[in-house]
């Protein structure tokens, strides 16, 4: 019998962020996770968002269109697509309360090299490209809305592989 387990080339890295009663803005919302420093490759990335419309919403109107991964952290005007940009469609309608609550693994949608890393800052960092952001997607017709409701939870879960644990 051998004595060995599975060679594990790279430590692996788990990192949480979430953000909750946070006022949203328009119909598309992004998430950055600021991955390790000296991370090689994303290699899991799982997604729990729950969210309250504002009463002023129309009915058809308080769902989430799709969930989807993003190179860049801004990619504006609105309008604008990223350079890398993989979607997942979900049309999930908000229940009688107006809540919306989804839980998904989102590592189909990964491009694993994605993991650009920013310690400076954004505006100041020349790299515009390279990042693992996420972006949920509302119905564009409450794309002028000021405040189409509020975030309860938006909890990101991601696993990279690093050079050394940090």
């Amino acid at each position: 019998m051998g004595q060995g387990n599975k060679l594990q080339p790279y430590p692996y890295t788990l990192k949480t962020v979430a953000a909750i009663n946070q006022s949203s803005c328009g119909y598309r919302f992004f998430m950055y996770m600021l991955p390790p420093k000296d991370a090689l490759t994303i290699e899991r990335l799982y997604c729990h968002f729950a969210m309250t419309f504002d009463n002023a919403i129309p009915a058809a109107s308080r769902k989430i269109v799709s969930i989807g991964i993003v190179d860049e952290l801004r990619p504006f005007p609105a309008t604008a697509n990223a350079n890398y940009q993989r979607r997942q469609t979900l049309n999930v309608s908000a229940d009688a309360n107006r809540k919306i609550d989804i839980s998904i693994d989102m590592t189909h949608l990964l491009k694993h090299d994605n993991v650009q890393y920013s310690e400076s800052g954004f505006d100041d960092n020349p790299i515009e490209t390279g990042y693992t952001a996420v972006e949920i997607m509302l119905p564009d017709t409450i794309d002028f809305v000021t405040s189409p409701g509020t975030i309860d939870l938006w909890k990101i879960d991601g696993l990279f592989t690093t050079i050394g644990i940090r």
